[in-house]
């Protein structure tokens, strides 16, 4: 059993850096194409997320266990997977906005403030909820809400890919 678990970790580990490089070029991209506020590119990195997985938990059925894998199994090293590569896209994006382009943050900002416009919040609220926001969108608060926000999207997604996935004998 213990064997097991490290080969589910080890796995879990290395697609979990790739997946995770993947997603931070992929964000590069939309970084330099000045697309980082398009809410519907965003949902790219979920489906870069749920291939990675899907990968990662074939991969690791077929190769590791002889052709079958718990659903469990699958439920773990999706869920690992997706902390691994949040933790890697987190500190990305503290580095980016910390050091690299500290005023990136900006767009997010004239963004939220327009969708808050457009959804009727003015005046006063408006301002609070601003206030609020841009709390929110510091560096270091983006890395850390990235990882806990992808790693909880990465069990939802585990829970799906694994019922797909899973063999037993």
């Amino acid at each position: 059993m213990e064997a097991s678990q490290k080969s589910v970790s080890s796995q879990a580990l290395t697609f979990g850096l790739v997946t995770g490089l993947v997603m931070i070029l992929y964000n590069l991209i939309l970084y330099v194409f000045e697309a980082t506020t398009n809410q519907y590119l965003g949902y790219v990195s979920y489906i870069i997320l749920l291939i990675g997985m899907f990968l990662a938990i074939k991969s690791y059925r077929d190769k590791e266990t002889g052709g079958t894998l718990s659903y469990a199994q699958g439920i773990g090293l999706g869920t690992l997977l997706a902390l691994f590569a949040s933790i890697l896209a987190g500190i990305f994006t503290f580095i980016l906005y910390k050091y690299i382009d500290p005023q990136g943050i900006e767009p997010m900002i004239q963004a939220a403030r327009e969708e808050m416009y457009r959804r009727g919040v003015e005046g006063k609220q408006l301002d609070q909820m601003m206030a609020m926001t841009k709390k929110f969108l510091k560096p270091h608060w983006m890395a850390i809400s990235g990882v806990f926000y992808t790693t909880l999207v990465g069990l939802l997604l585990s829970l799906i890919v694994s019922v797909f996935l899973k063999r037993t004998k």
